[in-house]
Formats: structure tokens, sequence, C-alpha cells
């Protein structure tokens, strides 16, 4: 009897233990059930914001870019109307610009970031440009070298949009060339032709077009370069010949872009005319060649007049009189001749530029109806007057006999055809090979040395001096 008390007692003593371990396993179950859920909410909560985060960085950064687009956009602009034919002052169109702020020079740096913000914000829907990274509007403060621009991402009226906002100075910068030679069209080199470089750097060539006509009697210290085809390569290339390169930007000789810039603050500068007269620049703003007071009539200065008609232009002549006389010479509407009656012992100290005119009723599918603009150099040994600058021609260049020339960009806005007999260069030659009928480029018997530190107001570079992020 004891034994079964015993016993039952056991059993219901089990069964309390029994039934505690069940309330505290349900006890467990919902406290861990409600850890989890409060541990899944944060980590929801944490992935929601760090989504958020991350879309925010990424509009920060695109909105940025995009503004970057709108500097980009109008400092292109003033590139474009700089290296016109003739040059032009680049404005933002006048419904996406504002009216110039009162001041030049505003009271703070704050003042300053308020009138862009508002300006910008200001210019009507119509001026406001997109592209991948966001949306933008910009534009040129009218008469002054500065640019503003703002940028948005995703775009301008979403409600979680960025905003960034630039302001850019710039200036012009003188062309400098990168090449010994640099051509638009093909180039054959017709015989002994030796490119090098001062201080034994290499010197490079390069065509957007082909080469041809090389042979042994090439010596190249760097490499050529073409778009199209190298006929051969020997061992005298030093830097190899690469075949379908990318083609790259050629100054356009625009004798127009370079008078208006230095005709008025060039001493010793000389309009050339088509009628024979020598004239000063005129004081007009831009400043038209022949438009000025004459000062003298053929010859002049050891240049000399050969009168055209209006079937073919005339003929400036630079001849040999045993005088220098330093300056820039303008050859409007004819052709400049430098040399013509036996190698003189004195440096001429000159730079020449030969306009092109279209007259009415003119046509000459040769010259894709250019009317003078045109070089021809033999036997005389010059030197730049005008910085970085020896001929611009924007017909052809030409050059023949024995002549050195010194310092200096030699720019044909057609080819160049140097089919000389001993003739050297100091600096580069250009091509822009604008007219191709008027022929592929040819350089023989001649001594190329390409100076690096040469610079040129032949092609106006936009450079940026101030690049600000106005933030806040």
């Amino acid at each position: 009897m004891w034994a079964d008390m015993a016993s039952i007692r056991r059993s219901v003593i089990l069964a309390r233990l029994i039934r505690q371990d069940e309330g505290i396993g349900l006890i467990l179950v919902v406290g861990i059930s409600a850890m989890m859920a409060i541990l899944l909410a944060v980590i929801t909560a944490t992935a929601i914001r760090s989504l958020g985060s991350s879309s925010d960085h990424v509009n920060f950064e695109q909105s940025l870019a995009a503004a970057e687009s709108g500097v980009d956009s109008e400092l292109s602009n003033v590139q474009s109307a700089r290296n016109q034919v003739p040059s032009v002052n680049y404005e933002s169109p006048v419904a996406c610009r504002p009216a110039a702020p009162s001041s030049s020079v505003f009271a703070s740096e704050a003042t300053e970031k308020a009138w862009a913000r508002t300006s910008l914000n200001a210019l009507p829907s119509s001026c406001t440009k997109n592209n991948a990274q966001g949306e933008y509007v910009s534009f040129k403060v009218p008469g002054r070298q500065i640019v503003y621009s703002m940028g948005w991402s995703p775009s301008r009226g979403a409600a979680n949009a960025k905003e960034r906002l630039l302001k850019v100075e710039y200036i012009f910068a003188p062309y400098r060339p990168g090449q010994a030679l640099l051509t638009g069209g093909t180039v054959n080199f017709a015989g002994s032709v030796a490119i090098n470089a001062i201080a034994g750097l290499p010197a490079d060539v390069h065509t957007n077009a082909s080469v041809t006509g090389i042979n042994n009697s090439l010596s190249v210290s760097g490499g050529i370069t073409a778009t199209g085809t190298v006929n051969t390569c020997p061992s005298g290339i030093a830097g190899g010949c690469k075949t379908n390169q990318p083609k790259e930007r050629i100054p356009v000789a625009n004798p127009r872009a370079v008078y208006a810039e230095y005709a008025l603050t060039t001493g010793q500068w000389y309009d050339l005319c088509n009628d024979g007269t020598v004239r000063s620049p005129s004081t007009a703003v831009p400043p038209v060649p022949c438009s000025g007071p004459q000062i003298s009539t053929s010859p002049y200065r050891s240049w000399y007049w050969t009168a055209g008609s209006a079937a073919a232009p005339g003929t400036w002549t630079l001849q040999n009189t045993g005088t220098t006389y330093p300056g820039v010479y303008y050859v409007y509407g004819a052709n400049a001749q430098i040399g013509a009656n036996g190698n003189g012992a004195v440096v001429q100290t000159v730079s020449v530029l030969a306009e092109s005119t279209y007259p009415s009723g003119y046509t000459n599918a040769a010259t894709c109806n250019k009317y003078g603009g045109n070089i021809n150099w033999k036997l005389f040994d010059i030197q730049n007057y005008l910085r970085g600058v020896l001929f611009i021609a924007q017909g052809s260049l030409s050059g023949s006999a024995n002549s050195t020339a010194q310092a200096g960009l030699m720019l044909a806005g057609d080819k160049v055809d140097m089919q000389t007999s001993s003739a050297t260069v100091k600096g580069s030659i250009i091509a822009n090979n604008t007219c191709a009928a008027a022929g592929t480029n040819n350089v023989q018997g001649m001594t190329i040395t390409y100076d690096q530190s040469v610079e040129a107001p032949v092609y106006s570079v936009v450079n940026t001096t101030l690049w600000l992020e106005y933030t806040g």
C-alpha cells in the first residue's frame, strides 16, 4: 500500500513538472518570436535607410555631373564661336541668360552665390537641358568670361532631387602644336625629309588621312600616326607607324581671327590690300582689313604689288633689297610671294598672313572659290615677328628652293606643298585641307625641327582658371 502511494505521488509530481515545462517553452517561443520580429524590423529599417542613403549619394554625385555638363556645353559654344571664320564672341541665347550683374565685383561670395542661384532658377523651363545624369541649366555671364551652371538629379522638380551649383572662369590661351607635321588630308613624302626636335626629343607626324611616298630617305625621331593608312614604315621612323588612329583636332587657318585680336595692339602691322595700297588697321570694333587710313602705295618696305584681274588675284611680293623691315604683313584678297630675286644676306623678321575673299561671280574649283589667300616662300631666311607665327595662309602654302625659318608655326587652310632643295623650318607645319580639290600635301627636301615651346594665336584654346562649387 505504501508503495502504491509513493508511486502515485511521483506521478503527480512528474505531471506538474511536465506542465511547468510546457509553460516555460511557450514563454520562450513567444519571447524569441517577439525578439525576431523586433530584429527583423530593425534590419528592414536599416536596409531602407541604407538604400535611401545610397540613392541620395548617387543623386548627389550625378547632380554635380549634370552641372558639369552645363559648363562643358557653354565652354564648347565659346570655343566654337571663337574659332569661326571670321571669329565671333559667344553669348548664351537671349531667352536663357539674365542681365549682367550691376557690378563687376560682388560684395561677398555669399552675394554672388545668391545672385547666381536666383538667376539660374529664374530661367524658363525651356532652358533646362537633360542627360543621363539629370537636368541642368547654365549661362555665360554677358560680356564676361564666366559661366554658371546648376545641376539636379534625378530631375529638377523631383522631391528627392539633389542640387549642385558651379562657377567657372576661363581665359583664351594660344595654340601649342603637338606635332612637327599635322595635316587633315593625305601627306606625301616625295623625297629626302628629316623630322626631329630640339634637345633630342621625339617629333611626331599625324594625318587625319593617309601617308604615302615613304622611303628610306625619310627620318622621323618620333612616330607616324594616320587615321587612314601608311604605305610603309622603314627603320628611319624611330617611333614606328600606327594606322586607323582617331582623328585629331586641327586649328583652322583663320587670319581674320588673329587680325581681330592683334591688329590694333601690335606695332608695325600693315594691311597689304588688293588695290595696291598699304593701310593701317582700322579702329572699328572688330577691325576690318584694308578699311583703315592709307599709308602708301606699292612699293613699300620692300613689298611690290602686281595687279590681278577678276579672274586671278594679284600678288604682293617681298623682294630682296638688302634691307629688313620687321612687322606683320596682312595680305587681303591677294597672294603673297616671300622672296623672288635671290637669297638676301639679312634675316627678314616678318609674320605674313594671307586672307582669301569670295568676290561675287568668281569661281575656281581648284581653290573652292577662294580668291587669293595663298603664300609662296623661297630663298628668304625669316624669323617670326608676331609671337609664334611665321605664315598663316587661308588658301595654300608652298615652298621651294633653299630657305630657312626660325621658331614659328606655318599654317595652311588648304594644302602645304613644300618641295624644296634644302629648306629648314623650326616649329611646326599644319594643313587643314579644307578644300580637297587643292590636292595632296607634299613635303620634300627639307628638315623640320619641332619646337614644343612654340605658342601661336592661330587657334584660341579655352582654359579654365577657376572651377568652384558653391555649397550649402
